[in-house]
């Protein structure tokens, strides 16, 4: 008949010590096992983590706080322009136009031409041919309410390219003196 073994029960409801190799380790040592039944005390060293060893599934949420970073752990960095590969901007400029038929206008980088039909001419400085336009009626020109946004296409406005710091606005009717726009130009790569 085989023999039945029991093993002793440990009652942790108490306080319980445990001693392994003979001591409780030292202040901020960690227990640590062989994988084979052994059981030592040892400190817990600086590491580092191989990059793109840490994703999402790796760590629960609010599992690193300020509190657990050691100082100057994480720094911040710059991206360079060249560091970028995708398309990028090329900036964004605006442009507040008070048209003046006999030319000349209070704006930095609005001027008017003096051929006809007088044209709108905007040094946008960006750079590049791939701009995105929008433009807002103030005062009312084209009819459609003060305030309102210009459809370039059916308010018979054509924007014209002129090289990649300069564009040129043809207007089929001329507003009047004084009437107020607000130019914005937006520029890719």
């Amino acid at each position: 008949m085989a023999s039945k073994k029991t093993f002793a029960a440990v009652d942790f409801q108490g306080a319980a010590n445990i001693t392994i190799s003979g001591n409780a380790g030292d202040s901020g040592q960690v227990l640590t096992s062989s994988g084979s039944g052994a059981m030592s005390w040892s400190d817990v060293t600086d590491g580092s983590i191989g990059d793109g060893t840490i994703d999402t599934h790796h760590l629960a949420g609010f599992s690193v706080t300020d509190g657990k970073l050691a100082p100057n752990a994480v720094v911040v960095s710059t991206i360079t322009n060249s560091a970028v590969t995708m398309p990028k901007l090329a900036g964004w400029k605006k442009f507040n136009v008070y048209w003046k038929n006999s030319g000349g206008t209070s704006s930095a980088g609005v001027s008017f031409d003096s051929g006809s039909p007088l044209k709108l001419i905007i040094t946008h400085g960006l750079g590049s041919a791939y701009l995105l336009f929008s433009m807002l009626d103030i005062d009312d020109h084209f009819g459609d309410g003060a305030n309102r946004y210009v459809d370039f296409a059916s308010n018979l406005t054509k924007i014209q390219y002129v090289d990649d710091n300069t564009s040129w606005f043809n207007m089929e009717t001329l507003p009047d003196d004084g009437d107020q726009f607000k130019v914005a130009i937006l520029g890719g790569e």
